[in-house]
């Protein structure tokens, strides 16, 4: 089982790496802060569900009966989780406007500290009702790998976006941590 875990890795840096030789000799990217959108960013994110979903797969041992199942079910929550956080981002980034500026309009902070709250209770909610919905569709032993998988899979995942931005948009992701 401990061999396994180095596959998607594997596969997911050669795609990464891959995809920046190509890459260097076009134009630099648009940047992927908060605010950028267009096709770098929707091929990232698409490669991330992909190392996502294999990951999970080699982990759970699913079958091919399973797989189609379970992540329809994750899917459909993760869309639902997304779209509260990026509405929680959005919140925090005008509070971090006022601070920055040093004018407060309480009225306002208030509002938005309330949407962020309200947000986080929502996304915990929508994280427990998908744990049951997925716990249908497993066994318990995969249940007990996905407890203990699935939060530390997308830590190194944020972990791992976070380096990038860090280094700037332009550059590949090296999901192994180097310097390229």
């Amino acid at each position: 089982m401990r061999k396994k875990r180095w596959i998607p890795l594997l596969v997911l840096g050669g795609v990464l790496l891959g995809a920046g030789p190509a890459a260097a000799q076009k134009a630099p990217p648009p940047p992927m802060g908060p605010d950028a959108s267009g096709p770098l960013r929707k091929r990232v994110a698409r490669m991330i569900e992909q190392y996502k979903q294999m990951r999970i797969i080699s982990v759970l041992n699913l079958s091919p009966q399973q797989s189609p199942k379970f992540f329809a079910v994750l899917h459909q929550y993760d869309r639902k989780i997304q779209r509260l956080q990026k509405g929680m981002q959005g919140a925090v980034r005008q509070i971090r406007r006022m601070v920055k500026s040093g004018r407060y309009d309480p009225r306002k902070i208030n509002g938005l500290a309330d949407t962020i709250l309200k947000s986080q209770v929502q996304i915990k909610t929508l994280e427990y009702q998908r744990f049951r919905a997925v716990k249908r569709l497993i066994t318990a032993q995969q249940l007990a790998k996905l407890v203990l998988t699935l939060p530390r899979l997308e830590r190194r995942i944020r972990r791992m976006i976070q380096r990038a931005r860090r280094r700037g948009g332009g550059r590949p992701l090296d999901p192994f941590g180097g310097q390229r």
